[in-house]
């Protein structure tokens, strides 16, 4: 597919995914917030336009194909998105979590 080798689809897709995870992971996640969507607006939504259009340039030139790029593209949008929501959860909230995964290893 054409499209996955396009530096704009993926400006798109990663730029939407930051967006999306950076407004509506603060709302849901840290409701007491006062600046939550302004993560999405300011932050996440451009950097992961940013890193989107540098990701598609250099994977449209690098001798993959269109099914790899499809799986980086995807590898992508989901770290961004996670690790987004990640630094959305409450100061608290990520130590309790990260003190719960400690003990259950």
């Amino acid at each position: 597919m054409e499209l996955r080798r396009s530096p704009g689809f993926w400006t798109l897709a990663l730029g939407v995914t930051g967006g999306a995870a950076g407004f509506f992971g603060p709302l849901f996640l840290n409701p007491d917030a006062v600046q939550a969507p302004l993560l999405g607006l300011a932050i996440t939504g451009p950097g992961g336009a940013l890193a989107g259009s540098l990701l598609g340039h250099v994977f449209r030139f690098l001798p993959f194909s269109d099914s790899v790029r499809g799986q980086a593209l995807v590898l992508a949008c989901t770290l961004l998105g996670l690790g987004t929501l990640w630094f959305a959860l409450p100061e608290p909230m990520r130590h309790e979590l990260m003190h719960y995964v400690a003990q259950n290893r």
